[in-house]
């Protein structure tokens, strides 16, 4: 015969109220894919603090699009990137020092995985609008984009480039110039504009300068044969 169990000791719940963790997925926000930084030599930007600096692009690991198998595998794509002459900015090279593994992610509260890069945050709202710190990563990506070409992961600006970028400054110029005398409000952009050409016409001759010094420093004295 069962005998009666009483009970007289209930446990606490603690959460009661669920916690709300991880970002929301929606129609609207959609979370954001892996990817890898790629870099073709005649992709450059320029500005006044770290003089030019190798422009990245990301290949999303999107099944089926550029080459991405139905799993995600960006092999394929990869290799047709190296094929154009591009470089791939492999997360796991050590020479990436702290910015190695520099693809992150933040959880979602499907499950999943919010992939960002290093510097990106987000804060969600109650009525889970994510609002991300847009206007704060330039410069973080920016350095990142200057360590990598310190690194030596990618080559430096061919002067073929460098030419190219310059004379796009001085069409810009003049066009400015040319439309001055309708809009006068136009000088300030024009005196930046030729403030830019004279910072990179001063960072070119400075680099060339460092380079050969560099070059003669390497340079070994042929040895003499003797027969």
């Amino acid at each position: 015969m069962r005998e009666n169990i009483e009970l007289n000791q209930p446990e606490r719940e603690v959460d009661v109220i669920k916690k709300r963790e991880g970002l929301p997925v929606s129609p609207k926000n959609k979370p954001g894919m892996k990817f890898i930084y790629i870099h073709y030599p005649q992709s450059w930007s320029f500005c006044t603090k770290r003089g030019f600096i190798p422009r990245l692009s990301k290949i999303y690991a999107k099944p089926g699009v550029n080459g991405v198998d139905k799993n995600g595998d960006m092999t394929l794509t990869l290799a047709h990137v190296e094929k154009k002459g591009g470089t791939v900015i492999n997360p796991k090279d050590q020479r990436l020092g702290e910015y190695a593994n520099y693809v992150h992610f933040y959880k979602t509260r499907a499950g999943g995985k919010w992939y960002v890069d290093f510097c990106q945050k987000a804060v969600v709202l109650p009525n889970d609008l994510i609002i991300w710190n847009d206007s704060e990563i330039e410069e973080p990506l920016r350095d990142f984009s200057k360590f990598i070409l310190d690194a030596k992961i990618v080559k430096p600006i061919l002067k073929e480039v460098y030419i190219q970028m310059l004379e796009a400054e001085r069409a810009k110029l003049d066009n400015l110039y040319g439309r001055m005398d309708r809009n006068p409000h136009l000088k300030v952009k024009a005196d930046e504009c030729e403030e830019r050409i004279i910072a990179m016409e001063e960072f070119w001759e400075k680099t060339q300068t460092k380079m050969e010094k560099t070059a003669k420093t390497k340079a070994v004295e042929p040895v003499r044969g003797i027969e």
